[in-house]
């Protein structure tokens, strides 16, 4: 599988303005991986982590979902997170990335399109699988600030940091 992210994106996203490569938001299935272990999703408070990720990128499904919705796709999501984590083969993806994404094949050869966020979402946990990549805690000032860096960037050049923002904080 050819998975070429940096063409990812159709002009309008089908989500609206959110730009998740302007952003740096490449991290983005771990942080839900992150929500889902946490004690706010166990104890029902799903309401404001689905307020805050809409807030932030937009919807995720093409469609108006329902909480349920919601709650399945964050938990599928946390899943394969763990699993990728814990180097297991038995990650069964690709339905999930049939639902959420368009394979389109052209002159620039073929790529995948997300259909919504959660179609990015299972997008780069393809690649993570496919490519092998490893993420570690950004920690500017040795102090986490809750975002992953990838072993293999989507854009540019390798960094320790997941942004400039923390970069500045690091070397200030």
């Amino acid at each position: 599988m050819d998975i070429v992210l940096s063409q990812l994106f159709r002009n309008p996203a089908p989500w609206g303005d959110y730009d998740p490569f302007a952003r740096r938001n490449f991290d983005l299935h771990r942080r839900i991986a992150d929500e889902v272990t946490g004690n706010r999703f166990r104890r029902g408070r799903i309401e404001s982590i689905i307020e805050r990720f809409t807030d932030e990128c937009g919807p995720f499904f093409r469609h108006n979902a329902s909480l349920e919705e919601y709650r399945k796709e964050f938990q599928l999501i946390g899943r394969a997170v763990e699993m990728i984590d814990q180097h297991s083969q038995n990650i069964d993806y690709l339905p999930q990335l049939a639902a959420h994404v368009e394979e389109v094949t052209d002159e620039q050869g073929t790529r995948f399109l997300p259909n919504d966020m959660l179609g990015y979402c299972w997008l780069l946990i393809a690649r993570d699988i496919e490519y092998g990549v490893t993420y570690e805690r950004c920690l500017p000032g040795g102090s986490w600030c809750g975002r992953y860096v990838s072993s293999v960037p989507l854009i540019g050049n390798h960094s320790i940091w997941c942004g400039a923002e923390c970069e500045v904080k690091d070397q200030a």
